[in-house]
């Protein structure tokens, strides 16, 4: 047999090499600290994250949200349209558009919608019960940093006497 240049060094036998190349047991991992973790009623484990709007209180269906732009009042800011209606649950709800006129990227859409989501989360027992609400984003709203976007919402929700005094 004929060998090629190349392969004239390598050697037949296996070479103890191949043991630094494993990565190392888990053992080694012991001292890394461990996040918490909390059960679910269903007694799934859940890591720490975020709670989300309960599903009673989101506009989710397509027909509401039409049944909203045609019906309900409006009112806007700068950066901010909202639009509102009462609601026959007792209980208020909210959606959230962004559209792709202001963040081209959808990662720049889930995270403005992630931000107005937890602003409304936090603020949720200010709102007035019994009304569905629509936020629609506008303009220049990327440039906003939380704390002016928080600012920005809670001023057109006042200003629709949406949130309490």
């Amino acid at each position: 047999l004929e060998f090629l240049s190349y392969e004239k060094n390598i050697s037949a036998q296996k070479g103890t090499h191949w043991k630094s190349t494993r990565l190392p047991y888990k053992d080694v991992y012991k001292e890394r600290a461990k996040r918490p973790k909390e059960t679910t009623a269903q007694g799934r484990v859940r890591l720490n994250q975020q709670k989300m709007l309960k599903k009673q209180q989101r506009v989710t269906s397509n027909k509401d949200f039409q049944f909203i732009y045609r019906r309900g009042r409006h009112n806007s800011s700068a950066f901010f349209s909202i639009n509102y209606i009462n609601n026959i649950y007792g209980q208020t709800r909210v959606g959230v558009v962004i559209s792709k006129k202001v963040a081209r990227k959808a990662v720049e859409r889930n995270h403005l919608k992630r931000q107005l989501r937890s602003i409304i989360q936090k603020h949720y027992q200010q709102i007035l019960p019994g009304a569905d609400i629509l936020l629609s984003a506008r303009g220049n709203i990327l440039d906003l940093d939380f704390e002016k976007l928080t600012k920005e919402l809670l001023l057109l929700l006042e200003k629709s006497n949406l949130i309490k005094k």
